[in-house]
């Protein structure tokens, strides 16, 4: 479980990095929209991983769906200290789907 978890660690990571980077390419924008999205820059350390993702995967529902998933497994693993669900129980194929995600980030 200590590998699923530090497997969550680093891409919780990366999300909250590829968030901040989509934040900060729309906030340069001199459209309107572009003041909503400075805004957001200053509110951003308060979003949720849950809601970094929706940013980052607004466009891939499915993706976005099966993350929110899994990060409910994680959740219930770190905080309540449950077992891990069978299909969770290979870290490494787990750590793979995480890796082809940041791939595409």
């Amino acid at each position: 479980m200590a590998f699923y978890l530090l497997g969550w660690a680093q891409f919780e990571h990366l999300v909250k990095k590829e968030a901040e980077d989509v934040i900060e390419g729309h906030s340069r924008s001199h459209q309107v929209d572009g003041h909503a999205w400075r805004f957001l820059r200053k509110e951003a350390k308060r979003a949720s991983v849950r809601q970094k993702l929706d940013l980052i995967f607004h466009a891939k529902p499915v993706v976005r769906n099966g993350l929110d998933k899994d990060y409910s497994v994680r959740n219930e693993a770190a905080h309540n200290y449950s077992m891990l669900p069978p299909e969770a129980k290979d870290v490494s194929a787990f750590l793979r789907k995480l890796q082809t995600l940041v791939d595409d980030f």
